[in-house]
């Protein structure tokens, strides 16, 4: 039988590294929102090999989609397959979690489609520690305020419509990379409440920028182009890059800006969209 599924992009609006733990993970304070923006999955669960296929990207070895089918068979100690096959429309390794996406939905269907129990939250903890951080949240599929490494998820909403405009310059970051920079200067905690995450989505930063842009000065120079754009609220880089966005209250100026920045950097990648934050 063949299953579809919708696998979303997400965007960090802000993103805070606030300590590093004693396994060497650093601990951070993100807010997440789920846009449009979506790859689209086909499950075939009649076969008797597993595989998983891509479209409008070359095949990603090692893939964390393969990993988590054997995690699924691991836990309910079975041996079934899957062949998977994925339409990539969100930019791979661009800080817009894609692959923890995809990975997510597959968490979720296969288990309903080969009857297995859902996931417990210990489960999904342990996704978070040997797979892939940011898969619990899209594995909740909710916008939320994210802690620690990614597991202890508070669903918020702000109730604020906004549009986002994307933009990304083809630079494939290593996330791995990025964190290996950050040796200290935390920022301090802020509390889990709406009017704390309204302030660091439109005062707040990324942590990780300053390290992405020392590796990708193009990163730095898209920002400032980004901020100049008429009426750009927030102009900052999502999870560990290599995407930037820039926030606006009306349509009509993140559409000029869209225009704008296609006419600038001719070979990037450029979407905008609603977001209800």
């Amino acid at each position: 039988m063949i299953y579809t599924a919708r696998s979303h992009a997400k965007v960090n609006l802000f993103l805070n590294v606030v300590d590093r733990n004693t396994n060497g993970y650093h601990n951070l304070q993100s807010y997440f929102i789920l846009l449009s923006l979506s790859d689209f999955i086909t499950i075939d669960s009649s076969v008797d090999i597993s595989s998983c296929s891509f479209e409008n990207c070359k095949l990603i070895e090692n893939n964390i989609v393969i990993k988590v089918l054997n995690y699924i068979n691991t836990i309910n100690n079975s041996l079934k397959f899957a062949k998977i096959h994925i339409k990539k429309n969100i930019p791979i390794a661009a800080g817009l979690g894609g692959g923890s996406s995809n990975a997510a939905v597959v968490l979720n269907l296969l288990p309903k489609i080969w009857n297995f129990p859902e996931l417990t939250a210990k489960q999904i903890s342990e996704v978070a520690h040997n797979i892939g951080a940011d898969v619990p949240f899209f594995y909740y599929n909710k916008n939320a305020f994210i802690e620690g490494i990614g597991y202890k998820i508070t669903p918020i909403n702000i109730n604020k419509k906004l549009f986002i405009l994307l933009i990304n310059p083809g630079l494939a970051v290593e996330t791995k990379e990025i964190y290996l920079c950050v040796k200290g200067d935390f920022t301090p905690k802020i509390s889990c409440n709406k009017d704390d995450i309204i302030y660091e989505i439109f005062h707040g930063k990324n942590d990780l920028e300053k390290y992405a842009i020392q590796k990708h000065p193009l990163i730095g120079e898209l920002l400032k182009i980004i901020k100049k754009q008429n009426n750009c609220l927030v102009g900052r880089m999502s999870g560990s890059g290599s995407t930037c966005f820039g926030i606006f209250e009306q349509e009509e100026d993140v559409k000029v800006a869209m225009n704008k920045l296609k006419e600038i950097f001719k070979n990037f990648w450029v979407h905008y969209e609603k977001i209800y934050v």
